[in-house]
């Protein structure tokens, strides 16, 4: 069973492998005077490829004709005249998988720097860790977009001032993030939920939720 990056890749792969068959497509629809033009043009396109290896490529040779129309009563005497030579392009598109393990290798490594050397203080498990949880601090802190809060009125230039104001809007989010808590494992204890945004029960309400509903 692919992970969840793997079949990212996959569609994002196969999304671009069909927009370059419909572009190949329309290359075999063109038509070359000569036979270095049509194999240049081949190799252009084979080297823009992203998504795409080909199976099976070839440049063609075709005869055109025209009818000549014979004065004959019924079409009778009426041939195909030949009047020159023209080049196709001709080939299979494939999806190439040695791309998408190329682009799942280097998209499964990253780096990640610290200023603690010590592999003591701070091993490489816990150090990945704290960057994944990241995310739960900047989710916090997302209620600075709120225009309510209206954090774009607030304009310090003193170093001292602007770490005084983080430090209070720290404490509150922790203040906030421990009501939270206490909310949820209330009502999980008690076997309890409360009704969220769209009236569905639910034992995982925020506390801002709470207090609109509240007061």
């Amino acid at each position: 069973m692919r992970s969840v990056p793997e079949r990212t890749f996959v569609r994002r792969s196969k999304k671009e492998h069909e927009e370059e068959a419909k572009a190949f497509s329309k290359l075999t629809e063109r038509e070359f005077a000569c036979r270095e033009d049509a194999e240049q043009a081949l190799e252009e396109f084979e080297s823009d490829l992203e998504a795409s290896e080909f199976e099976r490529k070839q440049v063609q040779r075709a005869t055109c004709y025209t009818l000549e129309e014979s004065s004959s009563p019924g079409g009778e005497g009426n041939r195909l005249k030949e009047t020159g030579v023209e080049w196709l392009v001709e080939g299979t598109l494939v999806p190439s998988e040695e791309r998408i393990a190329r682009l799942l290798k280097r998209k499964s490594l990253f780096i990640v720097a610290t200023n603690e050397l010590d592999d003591e203080g701070l091993s490489a498990e816990e150090m990945l860790e704290g960057y994944k949880g990241q995310v739960q601090v900047e989710r916090g802190f997302r209620f600075l977009k709120d225009p309510q809060f209206m954090a774009s009125s607030f304009f310090l230039e003193s170093e001292r001032r602007i770490m005084a104001l983080l430090m209070v809007m720290t404490l509150c989010l922790l203040a906030y993030s421990a009501l939270e808590r206490r909310i949820r494992e209330g009502l999980q204890a008690q076997d309890l939920s409360f009704p969220d945004q769209k009236g569905n029960p639910t034992q995982r309400p925020t506390a801002r939720w709470g207090f609109e509903r509240l007061f």
